[in-house]
């Protein structure tokens, strides 16, 4: 085949390609031999281990449980079951009312009385402690409580 002309205007000249050498390819190695353990032995083999590793899990996790939630954490951040009373100082005049009552009607419901007082403004508390003692007055009667019926 004849040489092309050079075209010395052109961008890009001709140029010959040499073929690289043949590369030999590399020799295969043998196959491998085959297991002398068959399948069922060797997972019998990594049951043991995967066991040991499961219960590691488990204890490292029950561990930073206990860490987290344990008995060293403050009281303050467990919640009660039980609603804690909050002990208030009581009005001066609270006394007087519940004196009032007791004098009229007897010791008994004097707790429950002022635990109805307690919430009440001194106006509220008076006409309330009124209202009790007019029917601890009604309920009296002549008999003394005695049960005689008479009134």
């Amino acid at each position: 085949m004849p040489k092309p002309a050079v075209d010395t205007s052109a961008i890009t000249q001709l140029m010959p390609v040499v073929p690289p050498p043949a590369v030999e390819p590399p020799p295969q190695e043998p196959a491998p031999a085959p297991d002398p353990q068959p399948v069922a032995s060797r997972r019998a083999a990594r049951f043991p281990s995967a066991l040991a590793g499961a219960l590691v899990g488990v204890i490292l996790i029950g561990v930073l449980a206990f860490a987290a939630f344990g008995p060293s954490r403050p009281a303050a951040a467990a919640p009660s079951a039980t609603p804690s009373v909050t002990a208030t100082a009581s009005p001066a005049w609270l006394a007087g009312l519940l004196q009032e009552y007791q004098d009229a009607c007897g010791p008994q419901d004097v707790d429950q009385v002022a635990a109805d007082l307690a919430g009440m403004s001194q106006e509220e508390a008076a006409d309330h402690v009124a209202e009790l003692i007019d029917g601890c007055d009604q309920g009296k009667g002549k008999g003394h409580g005695n049960g005689h019926g008479r009134d």
